[in-house]
């Protein structure tokens, strides 16, 4: 496959669009709703998408509450609150069990629309 340089590129059918190289080449799209809010696609193993969208104020209190203080699992509580696969919200113990490719891509998507 020929590497696009244009970035953004433009939308598929869907809406998606990858915003730079870096989310090409990990699958990572975005799409911008009319109301301004950004999602990601985040392509997973066995052929799986996830979903992850912006949170507000409130819903990164949630995030900090399920850390408990613990910094190292504030990645894993952020993605337990903005992520869905297969239109499934998913909880700490979902997001503990993945393989480290499919975290780390899912912290990558959480990350860029949420800090």
């Amino acid at each position: 496959m020929e590497k696009n340089n244009a970035y953004p590129t433009l939308p598929n059918a869907e809406g998606f669009y990858f915003e730079s190289d870096s989310d090409e080449a990990l699958e990572i799209s975005t799409k911008e709703y009319e109301n301004g809010n950004l999602v990601k696609k985040v392509q997973l193993r066995k052929g799986k998408f996830a979903i992850v969208r912006e949170l507000d104020r409130k819903e990164m209190n949630k995030v900090r509450e399920i850390a408990n203080g613990d910094n190292e699992k504030m990645a894993a509580s952020l993605i337990a609150t903005c992520a869905k696969i297969d239109d499934k919200e998913l909880i700490m113990e979902d997001v503990l069990e993945f393989k480290a490719k499919d975290y780390n891509r899912l912290t990558v998507a959480a990350q860029s629309l949420n800090f």
